[in-house]
C-alpha cells in the first residue's frame, strides 16, 4: 500500500502487448524445447545475438520517439523476435523430416 498507493492502473495498450508477448513466447518454446533438446542451437545462438542488439534500440525508440511508453518496450521485445515465428518451425519441420542441412543441422 506505501509503494503503489490504493490502485494500480494497467492501460489496454500494456495488457494487449503483453497478450501478444505471451503468444508469441509460448508459441516459439513448443519449437525451442524440442530444438534444444536436440542439440541444433546453432541457429538460436546467433539470433539471439541478433535479437540483443536490435531489442534496445528500438525499444528506446518505440518506448520514447513514438510515445509507447512500457507497452512499447514490449511490442519492441516482440518485433526483436518475431523472425522467431518463422525460423523456429521451420527448423523443428526440417530436423523431423530430416532434409536439415548446414545451419539448421547445427
Amino acid at each position: 500500500n506505501l509503494w503503489v498507493g490504493d490502485e494500480v492502473v494497467i492501460s489496454v495498450r500494456l495488457n494487449l502487448s503483453m497478450a501478444l508477448f505471451v503468444l508469441l513466447m509460448t508459441f516459439n518454446m513448443v519449437f525451442v524445447q524440442f530444438i534444444n533438446g536436440v542439440g541444433k542451437i546453432k541457429l538460436q545462438l546467433i539470433t539471439s545475438c541478433i535479437s540483443m542488439t536490435i531489442n534496445i534500440p528500438l525499444s528506446i525508440y518505440f518506448a520514447i520517439n513514438l510515445d509507447l511508453g512500457t507497452s512499447g518496450v514490449i511490442l519492441a521485445t516482440c518485433c526483436s523476435f518475431g523472425y522467431s515465428v518463422i525460423l523456429w518451425p521451420l527448423q523443428y519441420y526440417k530436423i523431423i523430416n530430416n532434409t536439415a542441412k548446414g545451419i539448421w543441422n547445427k
